[in-house]
């Protein structure tokens, strides 16, 4: 019988012929291939069969194997031919090859090619110039890689391969055995270099090692291991999955721990920790044998997300004042029972899931004074039991001192930087929470706190808040005045007491001395004295945390405060500036009149004129590119640093010059020279018009402020604010946001929805205004003209302007109509059931909401639902819409006046107060009076279906109007709007 031949086409100008499979007696097939052609190959017609085998031969001519070309387990040998100058990728890694040898004149091979069947040796040939590792990465059984005499691209030594001038050592094979010996020449060990090299015993690094890379030494099972201290920077996941018997030595100058880098890893020693500034992520994740009960981190400045996953034998971990950063989960599923030790007076703000996953019987200890401060500072109050300690107490030892002088130094200067360094506007912000608490003093415990409250602010020089015991100390009762001015008086703080007898309040005026601030225990904390501020440098450099270095700064400022910056995006730097002008503090600005400032997407600097800053403009040709702040004539802060979010992510820096005359008059001089030729000096407005520079890529400033708006929504811990940065980025460049930040459109749709309505409304609105205004100024006119004659030639002023002046003219108009707050209020009883479950409610609702919101300066509703009784849900804005969803229908009964009297007190003068109910007339009826007596309050009724009922119930009220919303479906959004809002603008006219 004849054997069958075969063709098949694999490659444009390549043939693979081949016959039948051969069986053998143990059941196994063989055959054999001849590809003959010219150019590449790019496939082969084997097959995935167990007990196949398909054996080839490459013919000359072939010049190329293009990627999968062998993409077949059934492929047990290939022969290559001199004529290949390039393999692809992934070309045999699907095959059993056990040996492979690679022709002469090759030159290139692409990635991850060889199988892990590979044994033996492999040779690289002369002209082989291109060979990335990971081709021999998976191949535990090869033992030695070995490169022709004549390469000058690599060289083979012991079997191990490295450059061509053995600086850098490239990979081991996986297979070899026993013992290395890295020569003194090289100065780098690649990524993965001996990784899952298990057989070794040890490796033996000289001092010329300077850089070691990502996964180096993973999955090694050594008896020892010793990285010298030339080594100053390692890479991801170094040590991962690593075992060290016997030994391990870690270099002094490495401070930065990459991500992964001990995972799950088993070492004896971790002694290095001394010198480590920065963790990244999952670092220490399942560590073996389990880290020291008793931790200690006197440098770190950063903690990655998930860095102490796992590590349950952890008892105590002391942290620095230094510390800067804390990700998500750092230490998720450790001991139930830890104690975090921070030597730190102040709290920081931090990523608000940095302590999830903590057990709940954790304890946070912070020094004496600070407990309160560190209750009311997210994400510091989410661990269960926060206590104060003193410097010398032994956490883990009650009533016991710790006896090393060392460490106790060591807490004592944490403890003295953590005031000196804080970041006092976050610190700030929390105070002026908390003083608002205790206004009003009854009793022992609240004194107790408000004397804690403003010891804290006193720490420090200046006090955080400078008047804080005078606004805090307003309505106390008499005997707590006395008992504050005692001791100011008893620790030598100056006080001024001003009483009036004819007043039944007595007013007290104290004015601390800054020179002798108000301190707790006279500045002890526990009995050891502690300096309260640290004297600063007339000269300071900053690289990193650069934006709460500046914020400190500018919230010294007493008198003035002089910005030249090229770009401002910064919404934390522009609401401190914002607020020191509101408090008399002069603000003058100088900033670039381009597309990123005045554009329309990041900020509105018109909110900093009218709050009283003093705005001027540069543009094109004549940018600025200064970075420059000077503060009371005292202060100059310059460098590279924009106040953009971006910046923080960049290679920034700034430098702080302090008490130097010189510097401060040479900056002043620049900045009056740059008002005197600012083409816009002092604006009342933002311009209307940016001129556009003929070189400017406006792709390029899309990328850039979507960028910018994405960092301010990953930053804030505002949810309204990171939905209407994402908004607009959506609108400015929706496929870039897409690769920013993946499933952001798509998370936030129904809001950015609520969004685009709202602003939708307010043109509507507008709109709505103009025509009743022309209505009523017409009926005028028409008056007037019965008794004086008016010209025809009058002109209307004004009958031309830009957007820019539209957009402030609606934002006018949108005032004036305004609620002082908003109700929406939800009928729950038995009757509304069928309402509710065609969803008819929230539907409604949500497009209620979004006019609504158009009326509103704080952009919430206050939603309300009624049936027997009335209780308020919550205060619903753009970031919390959904939660309309969660109301549903009860089994209860229609009683509106229930919340007319209950919500009596909630419901300002000049509110608009939306109902959602059925065509129940006895409830109206009920409620109607007391709706009626509050005169200046408008009710806005909304019915689904029926309403004859109401209608003759409110007949001839002036303050309460009916909508049906019956075909709310078919109408579009401006139907809706002029259906729910025309008799309230017309109430409000």
């Amino acid at each position: 019988m004849a054997i069958k031949s075969y063709k098949y086409k694999c490659g444009p100008e390549a043939t693979d012929e081949c016959d039948d499979y051969t069986k053998y007696s143990d059941n196994t097939y063989s055959r054999s291939h001849y590809v003959r052609g010219t150019g590449v190959m790019t496939n082969c017609n084997g097959n995935s069969r167990r007990y196949f085998s398909d054996d080839y031969t490459i013919c000359e001519g072939i010049t190329e194997l293009g990627d999968y070309c062998f993409n077949a387990s059934s492929v047990k040998s290939v022969l290559l031919p001199n004529s290949l100058v390039k393999i692809g990728s992934s070309c045999f890694v699907y095959t059993k090859l056990k040996r492979i040898c690679l022709p002469k004149n090759l030159e290139e091979i692409g990635h991850k090619n060889f199988p892990s069947t590979l044994e033996s040796s492999l040779t690289l040939p002369a002209k082989l110039r291109v060979f990335p590792t990971d081709n021999i990465q998976n191949c535990k059984a090869l033992t030695e890689i070995l490169v022709d005499d004549e390469n000058k691209y690599f060289k083979s030594i012991d079997g191990i391969l490295y450059n061509y001038d053995v600086t850098e050592i490239l990979i081991c094979p996986r297979g070899k055995e026993g013992r290395v010996i890295i020569p003194k020449t090289v100065r780098r060990i690649a990524d993965y270099c001996f990784d899952g090299c298990f057989k070794l015993s040890s490796i033996e690094l000289h001092r010329s090692i300077e850089t070691i890379g990502c996964h180096a030494f993973s999955g090694l099972n050594l008896d020892r291991l010793t990285i010298p201290n030339s080594v100053s920077s390692i890479g991801e996941a170094c040590f991962c999955k690593t075992r060290i018997h016997q030994k391990f030595r870690f270099s002094q100058r490495i401070t930065y721990l990459p991500d992964y880098c001990f995972q799950d890893a088993d070492i004896p020693s971790i002694d290095f920790l001394q010198n480590i500034e920065e963790i990244g992520k999952n670092c220490f994740e399942s560590i073996w044998p389990l880290l020291p009960v008793d931790l200690r981190l006197p440098k770190i400045k950063k903690i990655g997300g998930f860095a102490f996953n796992k590590a349950s034998n952890v008892k105590t971990i002391e942290l620095p004042s230094c510390i800067q950063h804390i990700e998500e989960d750092a230490f998720s599923s450790t001991a139930d029972d830890l104690k975090i030790i921070l030597l730190s007076m102040a709290p920081f703000s931090l990523n608000d899931n940095a302590f999830s996953g903590i057990g709940e019987h954790a304890t946070l200890y912070v020094p004496s004074g600070s407990k309160l401060i560190f209750e009311n500072a997210w994400p510091w109050s989410s661990i269960a039991q926060i206590e104060e300690f003193k410097p010398q107490e032994d956490i883990n030892e009650e009533d016991k001192l710790i006896s090393d002088e060392k460490q106790l130094y060591i807490r004592l200067k944490n403890i003295t930087l953590s005031i000196t360094n804080a970041d006092r506007n976050y610190l700030k912000d929390i105070l002026q929470d908390l003083a608002m608490d205790y206004h009003y003093m009854d009793d022992e415990e609240h004194y107790n706190e408000a004397m804690q409250i403003i010891q804290f602010n006193r720490r420090f020089c200046p006090a955080l808040i400078p008047d804080l015991e005078k606004s805090i100390c307003t309505d106390w009762q008499y005997k707590y005045y006395l008992r504050f001015v005692s001791y100011c008086i008893m620790n030598s703080t100056t006080a001024l007491l001003t009483m009036s007898d004819q007043s039944a309040d007595h007013l007290i005026d104290v004015q601390p001395n800054e020179e002798t601030p108000l301190l707790i225990d006279g500045g002890i904390i526990g009995d050891i004295n502690l300096p309260t501020q640290e004297i600063k440098e007339n000269v300071e450099v900053h690289f990193s945390g650069i934006l709460r270095y500046l914020q400190n700064e500018l919230s010294l400022a007493v008198k003035s405060i002089k910005i030249a910056v090229s770009w401002f995006t910064n919404y934390a730097l522009f609401k401190q500036i914002k607020e020191a002008a509101q408090k008399g503090i002069t603000v003058q600005l100088i900033i670039n009149n381009d597309s990123v400032n005045n554009g329309g997407y990041c900020l509105n600097f018109n909110e900093l004129i009218e709050a009283g800053v003093h705005i001027s403009l540069v543009e094109y040709p004549h940018l600025i590119h200064h970075k420059f702040c000077i503060i009371d004539d005292k202060i100059v802060i310059n460098g590279s640093y924009n106040w953009t979010r971006f910046s923080e992510n960049n290679y920034e820096n700034i430098v702080i010059f302090r008490e130097n005359d010189k510097m401060c008059d040479t900056f002043d001089d620049e900045f009056e020279k740059m008002l005197l030729k600012a083409e816009h000096k002092d604006v009342k407005a933002m311009p209307d018009i940016v001129p556009l520079r003929p070189e400017y890529d406006r792709n390029a400033f899309r990328q850039y402020i979507t960028e910018e708006l994405d960092a301010e929504a990953r930053q804030t811990s505002n949810q309204r604010y990171k939905i209407t940065a994402l908004h607009k980025a959506s609108k400015l460049n929706p496929e870039y946001l897409e690769k920013l930040n993946p499933g952001a459109r798509a998370k936030y749709e129904e809001e950015f929805k609520v969004i685009e309505q709202a602003e939708s409304i307010a043109n509507e609105v507008e709109e709505m205004v103009k025509e009743k205004k022309a209505t009523s100024t017409a009926t005028t006119k028409s008056k007037q003209s019965k008794k004086t004659p008016i010209s025809s030639s009058t002109k209307a002023k004004g009958s031309t302007t830009n957007d820019k002046q539209e957009s402030d003219k609606q934002t006018k108009i949108l005032q004036k109509i305004k609620a002082s707050n908003l109700l929406m209020v939800l009928d729950v009883s038995g009757s509304m059931k069928e309402t509710y479950e065609a969803g008819h409610v929230t539907n409604i609702t949500k497009k209620v909401v979004s006019a609504a919101l158009t009326l509103s300066d704080s952009q919430t509703v206050s939603l309300w639902e009624f049936g027997n009784h009335a209780r308020p849900i919550n205060e619903i804005g753009i970031e919390n819409i959904s939660d309309i969803n969660n109301v549903h229908c009860k089994r209860e009964g229609t009683c509106l006046q229930q919340f007319v009297s209950t919500a009596d007190s909630a419901i300002m003068d000049n509110s608009l107060v939306i109902v959602f109910t059925d065509d129940d007339g006895n409830s109206i009826r009920e409620a109607v009076s007391g709706m009626k007596s509050r005169k200046d309050v408008f009710w806005q009724i909304i019915v689904y279906g029926n309403h004859s009922e109401i209608t003759k119930a409110i007949k001839g009220s002036p303050n309460i109007s009916l909508v049906s919303m019956t075909d709310y479906t078919s109408k579009s959004d401006a139907e809706i709007t002029q259906a729910l809002l025309k008799d309230y603008i017309h109430w409000k006219s």
